[in-house]
């Protein structure tokens, strides 16, 4: 999975719980998360400390999470309504245990 791909589903869990797996695109976002996600890329992956376009990288990155299972749209029903699919609660396992063992 793609350091951005990760970063994004860390940031995604901290959206969810298991019995509640619906998000919003507003929550994910919002400029915390995006200053979130660049200082992780940064620190742990040696990606820009400024890349340009952050948001724009996220929204490709949510489609990407979609075209994987991960992720699902309720568009048109809801615009900007996500909901984690069992697939992605079992990919977030999978990543805090790999962080876990990185300690």
């Amino acid at each position: 999975m793609s350091a951005w791909k990760t970063v994004l589903m860390l940031l995604i869990d901290k959206l969810v719980l298991p019995q509640q797996p619906d998000f919003y695109r507003i929550q994910l976002m919002t400029q915390d998360n995006q200053d979130t996600a660049v200082k992780f890329l940064h620190q742990f992956f040696e990606y820009k400390e400024h890349p340009e376009k952050v948001e724009q990288t996220m929204q490709r990155v949510l489609q990407d999470l979609r075209d994987d299972g991960y992720v699902e749209f309720f568009h048109p029903v809801t615009p900007g309504k996500y909901k984690l699919t069992k697939s992605g609660y079992e990919k977030l396992a999978e990543i805090r245990e790999e962080l876990k063992g990185s300690d």
